[in-house]
């Protein structure tokens, strides 16, 4: 009994030492409830994900102010997607009025290419930029006994 003590009181020593304390909650006590990083209110563990819990009190936020991020995100995304699609309909009616073939085809096929990623939520793949194609410098005289 004797021991018992002294391990709890040199535990309780310890952790004040270290700035914490080994007080948790009761048995019969209700943990109490985590503090949502964005609002900063202490809100019931039901309006947080398990996936927002796991991530610790510093970064934890309740469903609320995830959604209400997410909407601000895909707000800021649409201005940007509508400035993007303005100029690119601007720079394919000056090609239009003034441009040869080939920048009226490059003008539109930007457009397109802009529509198409507002659908599918994919941005087009650029070929021809240096990658592991056809054109490229790696590898092209290999295994057709040439040396290099």
């Amino acid at each position: 009994a004797a021991a018992a003590a002294e391990r709890t009181a040199a535990a309780s020593k310890s952790a004040a030492a270290a700035g914490t304390s080994t007080a948790g909650p009761a048995d019969g006590e209700p943990a109490s409830d985590p503090v949502c990083s964005a609002c900063g209110t202490a809100k019931p563990a039901s309006t947080f994900t398990r996936a927002q819990l796991q991530k610790g009190p510093s970064k934890q936020r309740c469903s609320e102010c995830v959604a209400a991020a997410e909407a601000a995100s895909s707000s800021e995304a649409d201005v940007k997607w509508e400035t993007r699609y303005k100029e690119a309909k601007e720079a394919a009616r000056k090609a239009d009025a003034v441009g040869s073939a080939a920048e009226k085809l490059k003008a539109h096929s930007t457009v397109a290419a802009i529509e198409a990623e507002k659908v599918t939520g994919l941005k087009p793949v650029i070929l021809g930029r240096g990658g592991r194609g056809r054109g490229s410098w790696r590898g092209a005289a290999r295994g057709r006994g040439l040396s290099s």
